[in-house]
């Protein structure tokens, strides 16, 4: 026995030793493994733009919370994109008063920082800078050029809400005698009479490269003692004229309604002077003028006017008539009346009135209100006494625009049976109180 073990121990000493690798597949000992690759870079990271078209800058009231993402280069050449809020990038800035990464908005004020990232990897730290810009969001108006009428020692908001409130303006006023400007208020405060250009500059974003825009406005500070305007007898210094098509030539506003007083309440209307727009008379359409009207003394104010060139002239008549002819040089109307009786006996269910008004030539338009009472009374047969009811109905509604019209109303008894043969209607009376329109086309 011992013989037949040791023979065996001995064969198994000469066969070749044959394994398996780690997936389960035979090695052959001949065949070593390959070696792991070389590294071939430095592990780094580089800050990536994410806006094409600007991607240095950032806007300090846009919608994003960040422009930027992570590349991250491992030793191999491998590149990974890291999100911005990955917990292991950690970002900083050189001014977080112009660009703050804790913050929603990354961009908080206008001018440069360096945003810098740090990677912090398992085995070391990387980290890349670059320089960005931070400017307002702002939309551009078309014009460039506004003419502002203020009065001496009064304070006025900047004149136009689109101009940011979160960044530095810059101002460049040509007289500062007339006028200044306080920053910290961003109000303007006019000191003496005069006229001076005011520029305000911010930064913005156009065709998203943060160009620096502008905008200029004419002040025009007048004195206390300058002339005022009035249009329709009331004060103001804006409003709107206006002329019918064709009936002018030259258009003088004094025959629309526009006339200036010095501060002695003299007339000075005969001063007033179109210094700024162009009308046609002869056009339809709004047109955008500037009035000015100076005294004796050399003060001035200007009236801004909105003149509007309509069809059509027109004469506005007042109408407050009562107790009308139901037929008249105003309109015509017919009154109807129907008694609606329960079936079978004469009872009185309802009383049904219409009435059927129509416009006369006496006026182009109307604008009234019509209205019209009736008055009639009703016997009462059903209690032990005879007694007689009278009662009142009005009809009525709105008439506009040259048009006809039908309104009606009913009467129906409350608690009482009435015999429907005793109705008789006693009087009536029409009022009519609005206002007509007659107009004129001039050629």
């Amino acid at each position: 026995m011992k013989r037949k073990i040791h023979s065996l121990f001995s064969i198994l000493l000469i066969i070749p030793l044959v394994g398996c690798s780690s997936s389960g597949t035979k090695e052959d000992s001949s065949n070593p493994p390959s070696p792991p690759p070389t590294p071939i870079c430095d592990p780094s990271i580089k800050i990536v733009p994410t806006n094409e078209k600007a991607p240095y800058i950032g806007f300090v009231n846009g919608n994003n919370t960040t422009k930027y993402k992570v590349e991250y280069t491992n030793k191999y050449g491998k590149k990974t994109t890291l999100d911005s809020d990955y917990y292991l990038l950690a970002w900083s800035s050189s001014d977080r008063d112009i660009v703050n990464p804790t913050l929603n908005n990354w961009f908080v004020s206008n001018g440069k920082a360096t945003l810098t990232c740090t990677y912090r990897d398992y085995n070391d730290n990387y980290t890349d800078s670059i320089e960005v810009t931070s400017y307002t969001r702002v939309i551009e108006e078309s014009s460039n050029y506004s003419h502002m009428l203020y009065e001496v020692n009064k304070s006025y908001d900047l004149p136009d809400s689109f101009l940011p409130n979160t960044s530095s303006l810059f101002y460049e006023i040509s007289n500062p005698e007339v006028i200044r400007v306080n920053e910290s208020t961003r109000k303007i405060e006019c000191l003496s009479s005069g006229i001076s250009e005011l520029k305000v500059s911010y930064y913005g974003d156009n065709y998203l490269q943060g160009e620096l825009s502008s905008k200029t406005y004419i002040i025009d500070v007048i004195n206390e003692s300058a002339p005022g305007f009035y249009l329709n007898e009331e004060k103001c210094n804006e409003g709107t004229l206006i002329a019918a098509k064709n009936k002018y030539t030259t258009i003088n506003p004094t025959d629309l309604g526009l006339k200036a007083f010095d501060k002695n309440n003299n007339d000075i209307s005969n001063s007033i002077t179109l210094v700024e727009g162009e009308y046609n008379p002869r056009e339809l359409g709004n047109y955008s003028l500037t009035y000015k009207a100076i005294d004796i003394d050399g003060y001035y104010s200007y009236f801004f006017a909105t003149l509007r060139i309509v069809e059509r002239d027109y004469t506005k008549t007042t109408i407050e008539e009562d107790n009308l002819y139901l037929d008249n040089s105003i309109l015509r109307a017919n009154l109807t009346t129907s008694v609606i009786k329960q079936s079978g006996v004469v009872f009185l269910n309802k009383i049904n009135f219409k009435l059927n008004i129509n416009i006369t030539d006496l006026y182009d338009e109307l604008d009234a209100d019509i209205n019209l009472t009736v008055r009639f009374q009703l016997e009462d047969w059903t209690t032990t006494s005879h007694t007689v009811k009278t009662s009142y109905i009005y009809v009525g509604g709105h008439l506009s625009f040259k048009t006809s019209g039908e309104f009606s109303n009913s009467y129906e008894p409350q608690n009482r049976q009435l015999n429907g043969n005793t109705y008789q209607e006693i009087s009536r009376s029409l009022k009519i109180s609005g206002y007509g329109y007659n107009y004129t086309y001039y050629e």
